[in-house]
Order: structure tokens, then sequence, then C-alpha cells
């Protein structure tokens, strides 16, 4: 059985300036930057079903790769708490 939790928009961002300053040692980067907001979004449905799966849908779902921000949030939410 499948039941939508809920649906939200994730709004899209411009950059108009963005400056790496250095890499941590996270693998992230320190950044200065100047963005705006902009009235483009994708559309967020998260549903609850009996297989604790992360299932893309829309045009452009076959680019998304495994070690996006999506899956590593599910998995820390859900896979490795069970390991």
């Amino acid at each position: 059985m499948i039941n939508q939790i809920t649906s939200l928009k994730a709004y899209a961002k411009i950059n108009l300036y963005l400056k790496i300053i250095r890499k941590l040692n996270n693998n992230y980067h320190e950044i200065q930057t100047l963005f705006g907001f902009c009235n483009i979004y994708d559309q967020i449905n998260v549903y609850k079903n009996d297989k604790n799966s992360v299932i893309f849908k829309g045009p452009f779902s076959k680019g998304i790769k495994k070690n996006n921000t999506i899956y590593k949030g599910y998995r820390w939410l859900y896979v490795k708490r069970d390991e």
C-alpha cells in the first residue's frame, strides 16, 4: 500500500557569483556566492511504501546518479541505521 506523506516545491536558484575558496577535509568546499531565486521549481512528492526505496520520475530522472543528496539522505536515515 502506498500513502502520500507530503508534496512540496523545490525552487531553483540562479548563481550570479560563485568563488571556491578552498576544499575542506570532508570533500566539500568553502565558497563565496551570490544567488537569486526564481519561480521555477521541481515538484517533490513523498510517499510511504513497504519497500523503503527512492524512485525518481520525470524527464530528467534517468540522469540521476546514486551519489546525489537524496540517496545519501535516504541511506543515512534508513539503511545505515539498520546495518
